[in-house]
């Protein structure tokens, strides 16, 4: 929170100062934020020598979506989990957890790195931080103005009031409805590259029963990127299961429900 009261007369300047400073820092995310998101999550990148079978599965499944060879880095988990990042396509990365490349058979493999790549064909990345950004803007912008100062600040106090308890939320909501969509579009453009929505059904099933990493809660911000949520702590939930969400929980959720998903996917086959 800002300790910050602004008079009447400077509101202008303040609200400026603060526009330059986002503005600032989201250019230092369009353009670092790949490196940033995968420091934090403690992946690191492989070559070809190292990881052999999952280099070249990534690559051949690019080359069929008609996209460039993105990096491939890897988590030191036992948990099953992947995400994409990167600004482009000619800028991407495809992380996998140690625990999804063991634990999936080739084909399951095969279409979770579809998955990552849909995300980076869709420029889901660059779509998320352009909401996030503008999510920032209205909040900092919302709470200066109802930290104004003088005989005349009674209507920028209330519309601040306005903006940052009812606008932000929304905006905030919004951003999580469409980062569900986005995971089924990713779906459905994983199973366009890979002809085989069987595999990316059958690889969320098992997924769903460990998607835990434990690094990810380093940062906050990137939950939204992986291909089920990392904070979600492992219950061996079956199928059955996996319906028993409530309605707020989907609501306020970074990923649609896993058995949706699955539904969805089988549907198409």
């Amino acid at each position: 929170m800002l300790i910050l009261k602004a008079p009447l007369e400077v509101f202008p300047f303040v609200s400026g100062g603060l526009f330059i400073i986002i503005s600032l820092w989201t250019l230092v995310s369009y353009f670092f934020g790949d490196k940033m998101i995968t420091s934090f999550v403690g992946a690191k990148p492989i070559k070809r020598k190292e990881q052999f079978e999952v280099y070249n599965l990534v690559q051949n499944i690019a080359i069929a979506a008609g996209l460039p060879n993105p990096k491939v880095y890897i988590i030191n988990d036992e948990s099953l989990n992947a995400f994409a990042t990167g600004r482009n396509p000619e800028k991407s990365i495809i992380c996998l957890t140690t625990g999804i490349i063991k634990k999936l058979n080739k084909g399951e493999l095969e279409a979770v790195v579809a998955h990552e790549l849909g995300h980076i064909a869709n420029y889901d990345i660059r779509l998320q931080l352009i909401l996030i950004t503008v999510i920032g803007i209205v909040a900092m912008l919302g709470e200066v103005m109802m930290r104004a100062r003088g005989k005349k600040a009674g209507g920028i106090i209330l519309a601040g009031i306005v903006i940052y308890l009812i606008g932000r939320p929304i905006l905030h909501l919004l951003m999580l409805a469409m980062s569900r969509n986005r995971e089924y579009l990713a779906d459905a453009t994983g199973c366009l590259y890979t002809r085989n929505p069987e595999a990316l059904a059958s690889a969320l099933e098992k997924i769903s029963a460990d998607p835990r990493v434990e690094s990810a809660d380093r940062m906050n911000s990137a939950a939204h990127l992986f291909i089920a949520n990392p904070k979600k702590e492992p219950r061996g939930e079956t199928t059955k299961q996996l319906k028993q969400e409530s309605f707020l929980t989907q609501v306020f959720s970074t990923h649609p429900p896993i058995m949706e998903r699955i539904n969805r996917l089988r549907s198409r086959g």
